[in-house]
């Protein structure tokens, strides 16, 4: 938790600042162990994000989760080998192929070459770097262990690829079974228009020129701006709803909404289950304070639904909640879950509980990305057939009308 000091040194000259302490009285003995004699220490008041116009643009070009990946398997090994964080950001510098990241760990180089910490390097460059990232890799620059945590941020990119690319294919099924509909459907109006120019040329209006060209000024007069301002609007909407998804910042009601959509929804739901289980699990196992760890898993999430429902969670285990409990009373986790996190909370093995409850989460996504994809591919079917059947039945009924009329006529 943030608290904003103003305190006097030894020398009587007035200092402000924040610190990072898990409560006001930790604070107030960290500024009087540093030699100041305290004014005020206060919390820091969580304040609206302002909407960043410089990260509309990230949101169009993010950096995909397999480049992330990537980078970070290659600073494991880096790290594994030997080197320092600098002639590791160096030299992978020199393999990385997008230009962007590039880049980025050009001013991460540079910035540890000067003696400051990683994680301070990627808060200068928050919108590539999520909060959780920032988070364990302080917490392994602490503790010495940023190899490992480096490994668990890797893993994380990794998932998160697996889960793009597997939902690649369901987005790819509806589109492919609903967009070729009206497509087809302007289709068969241009080349009705044409079938008139060549059948019945004598009740079309006059024209000069080929019948093709006049089934096409028949066709734009008649259905094409409507057509290109549909597009349009398509082309927009689909630029909007990217923005809104890919926003780094805060959107509640964005990601209130992404739980509660059919297919979505229990990919995001398991998605934010996974990324607060397994950063709560990864901190604890750095030494990380519980009280601490849990913070850290709730900022994990990625998700400012799940994360409102956690935070006062948080405040209540840093006031001496049992996580079981305090888990409970979220109800963000399944119960049996929670059940093993209590039994491992009662018998000391609290970190052997959330490693197992990290990987029933990872299974259970699994099988909930299968399940989507199953569904999927039914919408795409029904979709599908009943996108031929109406143009059959349209079709059958211009063409072969006459059949109507003569049964019709024959019953009269």
């Amino acid at each position: 938790m943030q608290f904003q000091y103003v305190a006097k040194d030894a020398d009587g000259r007035r200092q402000e600042g924040i610190l990072e302490c898990p409560d006001q009285q930790a604070a107030a003995r960290t500024l009087q162990e540093q030699g100041c004699f305290v004014l005020s220490v206060r919390p820091v008041r969580a304040t609206r994000e302002q909407f960043d116009w410089g990260q509309v643009w990230y949101a169009l070009r993010p950096l995909a989760p397999r480049t992330m990946a990537v980078f970070f398997r290659m600073l494991e090994s880096c790290l594994h080998a030997g080197l320092t964080v600098f002639d590791s950001l160096r030299r992978i510098q020199v393999d990385l192929s997008d230009a962007r990241l590039r880049s980025l760990v050009d001013d991460l180089a540079e910035q540890a070459s000067q003696g400051r910490p990683l994680a301070e390097g990627l808060t200068r460059h928050a919108k590539y770097f999520p909060n959780h990232v920032r988070e364990l890799t302080r917490v392994g620059e602490q503790n010495g262990c940023l190899e490992a945590m480096v490994g668990e941020i890797a893993r994380a990119y990794e998932r998160d690829d697996r889960l793009s690319r597997s939902l690649r294919w369901p987005i790819g099924f509806l589109l492919v079974s609903v967009l070729p509909l009206p497509v087809f459907w302007q289709a068969f109006n241009y080349f009705e228009y044409l079938a008139a120019f060549w059948i019945t040329p004598e009740r079309m209006p006059a024209y000069s020129g080929s019948p093709w060209a006049a089934a096409w000024d028949m066709w734009l007069r008649k259905d094409g701006l409507v057509c290109v301002a549909l597009t349009v609007l398509i082309l927009l909407a689909v630029v909007v709803a990217r923005i809104v998804l890919r926003y780094p910042g805060r959107i509640t009601w964005r990601d209130a909404l992404s739980l509660r959509l059919p297919l979505w929804g229990p990919l995001a739901r398991g998605c934010a289950q996974v990324r607060f289980v397994r950063t709560f699990w990864a901190a604890y196992h750095a030494g990380q304070p519980y009280a601490e760890a849990f913070a850290m898993g709730a900022a994990a999430t990625a998700n400012a639904a799940f994360d409102a429902r956690l935070q006062p969670q948080v405040a209540a285990v840093r006031a001496g909640t049992r996580v079981a409990d305090a888990l409970r009373q979220a109800n963000l986790l399944p119960r049996e879950l929670v059940g093993g996190i209590a039994q491992g909370e009662d018998t000391g093995r609290l970190e052997e509980s959330l490693q197992r409850a990290v990987e029933y989460l990872e299974r259970d996504q699994d099988d909930t990305i299968r399940a989507a994809l199953a569904r999927s591919w039914v919408l795409a079917i029904f979709y599908g057939l009943a996108g031929g059947a109406a143009a059959s039945v349209h079709l059958f009924q211009q063409y072969f009308g006459w059949v109507f009329d003569f049964t019709e006529h024959l019953f009269d």
